[in-house]
Parts: structure tokens; sequence; C-alpha cells
């Protein structure tokens, strides 16, 4: 709002008897006051911009053009908006709105616009598409428009590009300490009630909550919750008579016989060092100059070239979804088995792909469970957002119970809220997916909260692959990503001394 009309609102209920157009209208309408009002004009000389006001004489003929001056909007509300006031001024690309919600019309001209971005499947866009559309059903004169990026964008374009673009930003949680401290986000408890931030955290699906706190503040909900877990070709495993892998060796034995596929895309490498990493070594990441110990990353790399040799060449350049899209349609035996991707609940829903998938949790590694790395998407509102209490209503509205359960759910996303994951009629209707894999996703890793990080994921990468990849020895490999980790933790101290 940058402006107040100072006439009644019955001049407005009076003027809007001209106004049965809609924005694209480009039609002048000639009106008169009535009797004792007095009227402004707004005339825009830019589309963007407001110019000056005028006050013409009372008999004079001003006009309401969609193009070039006054546009007088009413909404279809069955209540009252909770964000225009009874009679006020907002800005729109077209040019000045006089805004009133005392009286209806089937001509309504959405006045907020919100722009999202989220990546590119449907569990990760048309979910987010779903809950706008409620929301605007819901809430007349907000429209939200969600886009779409790739998981790898997803997973590692900067927070601060997006922020400056987008109102709303489905955010992977490694960002959150640099997007906080470079002050890219709203806090969530400045805007929305401490109970249910609290029911939130309650109903964390592992760690998720947490994973999107830095210094002391909620920068993001968690709306949708993932990590690495094992997926199965039912009807696979039956022709081929194979059993399912209990332990590391039985899924190398496994992959030495032609059954099995990994996604070994170059992050999800870096995600399954940490996984195997952290069996041989429980206190990862707890140095201050190593993720671990040389040896230990050593010996990780060394496990996971393993398999990824055992395995099709192509494992190398499939993500999780290309990984599950092709197990979901291939006939070959290596579509039988995948040890650990990051789990999509889409392809485990009947109907959703040509076969199904089953999912269940990770095999036993040198005597002890397999914990993988935590993923899953937050919902963060920009600082330089126009609209702060629209946007923080949408992300209370997604991330509710009733929505997360609802039509978050039902248009193919993955909810966040834990009694999504624990519910019999979702586990119904997706194989078991969500209490197959609770307990893996319960023991998922959190990866480290501090600005410095995913500059050092970005690079790590890169090395780890080339390790998998054969371009590198797992002792070189080793020794530089702790190099780089050291490197990256001299920002720690002065980052987060800039939030207190």
């Amino acid at each position: 709002m940058i402006g107040f009309w100072q006439t009644t609102q019955a001049y407005a209920a009076y003027a809007a008897q001209w106004c049965d157009w809609s924005l694209s209208s480009q039609k002048t309408i000639p009106f008169r006051a009535p009797q004792g009002f007095q009227h402004h004009v707004f005339k825009a000389k830019h589309p963007q911009r407001h110019g000056p006001i005028r006050r013409p004489p009372r008999n004079s003929q001003p006009t309401i053009n969609a193009r070039g001056k006054l546009q007088l909007i009413c909404l279809d509300l069955s209540t009252p908006s909770p964000y225009f006031g009874p009679v006020d001024i907002v800005n729109s690309p077209c040019g000045t709105i006089l805004v009133t919600n005392s009286f209806t019309s089937e001509n309504c001209v959405v006045l907020i616009n919100l722009r999202g971005i989220a990546w590119n499947h449907t569990r990760g866009y048309v979910s987010m598409c779903a809950t706008a559309q409620r929301f605007e059903e819901l809430n007349p004169g907000v429209s939200i428009s969600w886009e779409k990026r790739s998981l790898q964008a997803f997973a590692d374009a900067p927070i601060s590009a997006l922020a400056q673009e987008y109102d709303l930003v489905l955010m992977d949680h490694p960002h959150t300490a640099l997007a906080a401290t470079e002050e890219l986000l709203l806090p969530y408890e400045d805007w929305l009630p401490e109970e249910f931030l609290a029911d939130q955290a309650a109903n964390s699906v592992g760690v998720s909550h947490a994973s999107y706190r830095f210094a002391g503040r909620q920068w993001t909900l968690a709306i949708d919750a993932a990590a690495p877990i094992s997926t199965w070709r039912p009807d696979l495993m039956e022709q081929y008579q194979l059993t399912h892998p209990k332990t590391w060796e039985e899924v190398l034995d496994l992959a030495r016989r032609g059954f099995v596929s990994v996604s070994a895309f170059p992050v999800d490498v870096l995600m399954h060092t940490y996984m195997i990493s952290a069996c041989l070594y429980p206190d990862l990441w707890t140095s201050t100059h190593e993720v671990a110990p040389n040896a230990v990353l050593a010996q990780a790399l060394t496990e996971l070239r393993r398999l990824v040799d055992f395995c099709d060449p192509e494992c190398l350049v499939r993500n999780p979804i290309r990984t599950a899209e092709w197990m979901s349609q291939s006939s070959e035996p290596r579509a039988a088995y995948c040890p650990f991707a990051f789990g999509y609940s889409n392809y485990s829903r009947p109907n959703y792909a040509k076969h199904l998938l089953i999912s269940g949790g990770l095999v036993t590694f040198n005597g002890h469970q397999l914990c993988s790395t935590l993923g899953g998407a937050g919902l963060s509102i920009s600082a330089r957002t126009e609209y702060p209490r629209a946007c923080m209503d949408y992300a209370q509205f997604t991330a509710s119970v009733d929505v997360q359960m609802g039509v978050y759910f039902q248009s193919g996303g993955q909810p966040g809220h834990r009694r999504a994951w624990t519910d019999n009629g979702i586990n119904l209707s997706s194989s078991n997916f969500f209490i197959n894999t609770l307990p893996t996703l319960d023991a998922a890793l959190m990866r480290p909260q501090f600005p410095g990080y995913m500059n050092f994921q970005d690079t790590a990468t890169s090395i780890a692959y080339a390790c998998i990849a054969g371009e590198s020895s797992p002792a070189e490999a080793a020794c530089e990503l702790n190099r780089l980790y050291r490197q990256s933790l001299t920002s720690i101290s002065t980052s987060v001394a800039s939030l207190e």
C-alpha cells in the first residue's frame, strides 16, 4: 500500500457502477462524480510508478482507463481481504488501482502477484502449483506463479540470485546459513505464531525442521522431506528370484551379478561418501580441520567405487530422478534394485509410472546401519518481497498439516509434516513408502551449517566424482576434500558474528 484514498467508501461504490471491464480492457469510461463527493485521478508517468495527484473540478469529465489513469477494482470476496483495507491505493503494472472490498464483481483483478521457484518434477513443482491454486481460491486478489529449475540447479544455484527475482524459494537446507548471514530471507518468528512453529518442530521428519534453523532463527519451513533410501522393482525381484540384501557385501554381490543400479551423479557421490564415512567414523564434521580422517574418506570412496564399477556406466550420469525414471520404465535386470538414492514417493504410487517401485531402508556396513544424508526442500521467503504478509500466510498454509496431508500430497508432493508420513491412507496409496522409509529419514545426517559450506560442497562434488570415475585415487581425493573443508571453515566466526 503506498497511498490512501481520501474520499468515502460510498464514492468507491458509485464509481464501480462504471467499471464493468477487465484488466485487459482498452476502453475509456467517462463518469461524473455524485454531488457532494470529491474524486481523485491518479495518472501514471510510468507503468510501475505513481504520478502526481490532481483534483479536477466537480463537474469535469474524468475518465477511468485500464491503461492510462485510474483503475477501480472490486474484489469478489465472501469475507474482507486481509491484504487490502476498505479503500486502498496499490501499485500495478498497469498503473494505480483503487481497491474496495465492500461489494462484489465478476471482473475480479489480481492485485498481489507472487512468484516462486521450485524444481522440475511433479513432487517439487506440481504440488506447489496445486497449493498456490487452492490458496488463491481462498484469498481472492492474490496470485502465485511457480516456475521450475532443474534438480541440479535446485542443489547448486545461489540463493542470492533467486531471492532477487522471486518472492518464494524452495531450497535445500545447506543454503540456510549463507542466506541468513547475507540477510536474503525473512525469519519466520517475526511473522508466524509461536504455536505453529512449535508444531512444525514437534512434527519434523528427522531433523528436517532444525536443518533450516541458523543463529537461533527459523529461515525456512520444511514442507518436503527426503533422504537416500533403497528402491526395488518387485516384479523383477520375483522374476529373477532375488532376495533383498541386508549387508554391504550382499549389495556388492547383487551388483556383481548384474541386478543393481545406483545414482552416481556428482553431488550424489559426495552424499554417499558422507553416508559410508559416518559408519566408519561417527564424529563426522565435528573437527575444525577435517570432514573425517583421510583414511576414513579414502575407504568410503574405495567402497563406493567398487559398487559403481559393477554397475552400468550410465549410473554416473543419472541423478535420483533419472534413476527412478529408468528403473520404473526399463525391463533390464539392473533395474531390479537400487541400494540408495534420494527417494521419490511418486514412483511408489499406482499408475504414476509404467512399473511400480517399492522403497525401504538401507543395509548395514561394517556392522553398522548406513545413515543417509538428509535432503528435502524448505519454503523460504525473500527479504526483498513487497508482500511479506501474503507470502507468510501462503507458507503457513502450505506447511499446515491439513494441506500437507491433503492437496499437497494428492498433487504429488512429498510432505514434510510427520503426521503425513504415519497416516494410514497416505501409506495405502503409496505402497507404504512413507512408513517404510521413516526410520531412515529419522536417522539421516544433517550437513554442516556454516556460511562457507556450500562453496565446499560445490567444489568437493567434482573431487569425489572424479575419484569414483577413476580419474584420481581415493587417497588423493580424501586429502583434497579435507583441504577444501579447512578452507571453507574460515568464514564461520565472522559470518555468525554479523547476525548477533
